[in-house]
């Protein structure tokens, strides 16, 4: 909590992520859903953190949360995301990580009435390899799909990549930063 109240109180930006669906494991695999509330106590402490430094600097500081694509990964990974949603724990479900097919239906109905925002997540490096550097036009029809099922808005997670032919044509260095 010390990191995060620094970095909040020290440096002047909209707000914070906290990634829970790329990282290790919070718990030893299937365990996680028995130390649920391990986790949304961690949740709740860094939302009080926020919310104090909020009121100090006298505009809002967001808090996100990336969580699995749907509420049963969740589970699995002990987030007991109907209690943070209920607990108003974040500003914002960034959803998913790997895949372009989220639960919006599940995750509106739990965020109904929080005035949490739902922005589905779509990862333009660690796909499977059938979407390996996808086109505009993929993630144009992604987005759309999201739009039309009531998303608030979209996560992209490094979207620097570029297809080889085209870095090649072009002369451009694909290592990252790209």
């Amino acid at each position: 909590m010390k990191v995060i109240r620094e970095l909040a109180e020290t440096y002047d930006f909209d707000g914070i992520s906290i990634d829970f669906s790329r990282g290790p494991h919070s718990f030893p695999v299937g365990t996680q859903w028995l130390h649920r509330n391990l986790l949304t106590d961690f949740m709740g402490e860094i939302r009080k953190v926020i919310l104090e430094v909020e009121k100090k600097r006298g505009r809002p500081l967001l808090l996100a949360v990336r969580v699995p694509m749907n509420i049963v990964g969740c589970q699995f990974d002990g987030i007991d995301i109907q209690r943070w949603a209920r607990e108003k724990l974040a500003d914002i479900f960034v959803l998913g990580c790997r895949s372009s097919e989220v639960d919006l239906t599940a995750f509106r109905s739990i965020a109904a009435g929080s005035g949490i925002k739902l922005y589905p997540c779509f990862d333009y490096v660690h796909t499977s390899d059938a979407y390996d550097y996808p086109s505009i036009e993929l993630s144009r029809g992604i987005y759309a799909n999201w739009w039309q099922q009531g998303a608030d808005g979209a996560y992209t997670f490094k979207c620097y990549e570029m297809d080889p032919a085209i870095a090649q044509r072009l002369g451009a260095n694909r290592s990252p930063p790209g």
